[in-house]
């Protein structure tokens, strides 16, 4: 990677962390300048603010997880939908599972961006990015209507839901593996696809 880019891909990844560790409120540039090796103007030189950063790491996390999705879709092209969706899940849970420092800090700025005081340039941006997910999924059920779409929603939601459970323990509290859920939701997509 070339010194122009290694620089903020490192900024982000120390962001990530303090983010995560300390909260948007409570987290310094300074902090983060430190951890990265450099200095809170050289920080400046590439974010504008820590609301930039912070969309930067939410956008950081979008590209991770679109990639995964379009790995997804490459391998099941030629897969009835129901499949592709089945593989799109385990994509999103791989995300969650290998990333999930940035999927926290995602579902953050979905549920507090106005609290956090990020502008409306940068919410969109982020709003963008989640749109292109939801995209994906759609172009995966095969077609572009409001009743794609709904299924589009509802099979984040069930993602959503799934990983919400995970973190709680739930799952493992009753006794149920991780490959048993990706089996009952496997199924469950399955059924849906085929009322279309």
């Amino acid at each position: 990677m070339p010194k122009d880019r290694a620089k903020p891909a490192r900024l982000i990844e120390k962001a990530q962390a303090s983010f995560l560790e300390h909260g948007f409120e409570n987290t310094s540039l300074r902090r983060i300048a430190h951890e990265a090796g450099m200095t809170t103007g050289a920080l400046y030189h590439y974010f504008k603010g820590k609301d930039e950063l912070f969309v930067e790491v939410c956008l950081h996390g979008y590209r991770i997880m679109l990639k995964r999705l379009d790995a997804a879709a490459k391998l099941t092209e030629c897969q009835p939908p129901a499949e592709r969706i089945v593989a799109f899940l385990d994509a999103y849970f791989g995300f969650f599972l290998e990333h999930g420092g940035y999927f926290e800090l995602i579902e953050q700025f979905d549920r507090e961006a106005e609290s956090l005081k990020i502008g409306p340039e940068l919410r969109r941006r982020v709003q963008d990015a989640s749109r292109v997910a939801q995209g994906r999924i759609q172009e995966a059920l095969g077609a572009k209507s409001p009743a794609s779409a709904a299924k589009a929603e509802l099979l984040t939601a069930l993602a959503q839901g799934v990983i919400q459970r995970m973190r709680i323990g739930a799952f493992e509290q009753a006794g149920v593996s991780f490959g048993e859920i990706r089996r009952l939701c496997g199924e469950t997509i399955r059924r849906l696809i085929q009322t279309e």
